[in-house]
């Protein structure tokens, strides 16, 4: 398709065609993939890469990996058990700075106290926070802004729900 886009649409197709690879993981190792990721985009090519955790991903392409997640400029973490999954998704939300006020006194023959204001950085959110996740919600990363944490949508509750599932109302 990329070829496609350059030779008869001088670099973008004309209509948007979105790839969804679902189990991204299982499908076996992509040719070139950390390249074409990065360029498809502006041959108004998108993909959704669905994983059940990063290490799957590293563990089928190893260091390009890093280069595939770094082009996805969306992450929709739905809850997970996976420690290194939790870790990297509490990294990407950031830090925070807190303040700390410290009160110290002393009682004697010489009394005294002393107040100290700190600033400290701790996590949004810590990995073992995210493994906690509750299960109706999600975390939803998008590049350039703040994180967000939302409720999942119930899809039983859509109006047109009785349609795919009927009988199961």
């Amino acid at each position: 398709m990329c070829k496609k886009a350059l030779s008869d649409f001088g670099g973008s197709l004309p209509r948007p065609v979105h790839f969804m690879f679902d189990e991204f993981a299982n499908i076996g190792r992509l040719p070139n993939m950390e390249n074409m990721i990065a360029v498809v985009r502006s041959r108004n090519i998108s993909m959704s890469l669905i994983l059940q955790s990063m290490s799957q991903l590293k563990s089928q392409y190893k260091d390009d990996a890093t280069t595939i997640i770094d082009c996805c400029d969306t992450t929709l973490f739905l809850g997970g058990k996976s420690n290194e999954t939790n870790k990297e998704i509490s990294e990407a939300i950031g830090k925070q700075t807190v303040s700390i006020l410290t009160h110290n006194e002393s009682r004697g023959t010489m009394s005294s106290s002393t107040r100290t204001w700190n600033r400290q950085e701790r996590d949004l959110i810590q990995a073992a926070e995210v493994g906690k996740l509750d299960r109706t919600r999600a975390i939803v990363l998008i590049s350039g802004t703040d994180p967000l944490l939302d409720e999942k949508f119930d899809i039983e509750t859509h109006e047109r729900w009785p349609q795919v599932y009927p009988g199961h109302d």
